[in-house]
């Protein structure tokens, strides 16, 4: 009597752990997709540190590619999108990715940002005239000749042009312009010669 009642018991046993497993793994499914929702919707600020000096701070989601945080970090600190290189850890980030892509990443982690050197001329030059088609050697000569012409023109500037240009860009970078100034007279008009 005693197997025919483990008999009986036994198939009844083993269905109801069944289902307590699948009532576990469900919680615990549940639990795993509030997280990684919950997760994909908090908003961190993450501090960037620039190492020439200089810091912001930037909100962003872990949805977030790392391109919109180069452009958040560009309209507050000016700094031009392609000049930017991040880093975490000593690793630079990819553009492509996402800040869910780097799971150190978090509430109040600090990035590196480090400015690169832009393109000189000639570099910024070559690479235009290959974008507008023009073969390797084309640009190059064209750059070539670019470079001249802008030579040639520099050497014919006065040292007050050169000291006028220099100051444009300087205000310039700072946002600001040259104050404009009413009958600004030559120094030759001032002493009548």
């Amino acid at each position: 009597m005693s197997s025919i009642s483990f008999k009986l018991i036994f198939p009844i046993f083993n269905s109801l752990q069944s289902i307590i497993i699948l009532i576990l793994l469900s919680v615990i499914f549940i639990r795993i997709v509030r997280n990684i929702y919950n997760n994909t919707n908090i908003i961190m600020k993450l501090i960037v540190k620039k190492l020439q000096g200089g810091e912001c701070c930037v909100e962003v989601m872990s949805t977030t590619y790392i391109s919109e945080i180069k452009r958040q970090i560009s309209n507050k600190l000016h700094i031009p999108v392609e000049e930017q290189k991040l880093l975490f850890m000593g690793r630079s980030l990819a553009d492509e990715k996402t800040v869910q892509a780097y799971p150190l990443i978090k509430d109040g982690t600090r990035l590196n940002l480090v400015v690169k050197k832009p393109d000189g001329l000639y570099e910024a030059s070559l690479k235009y005239f290959k974008k507008l088609g023009m073969s390797d050697v084309e640009a190059m000569n064209t750059a070539n000749r670019l470079m001249k012409v802008v030579q040639d023109k520099f050497n014919k500037l006065s040292w007050d042009d050169i000291e006028r240009l220099s100051m444009d860009c300087i205000l310039d970078e700072r946002g600001q312009s040259r104050p404009h100034v009413e009958n600004e007279t030559e120094c030759d008009d001032m002493f009548n010669l």
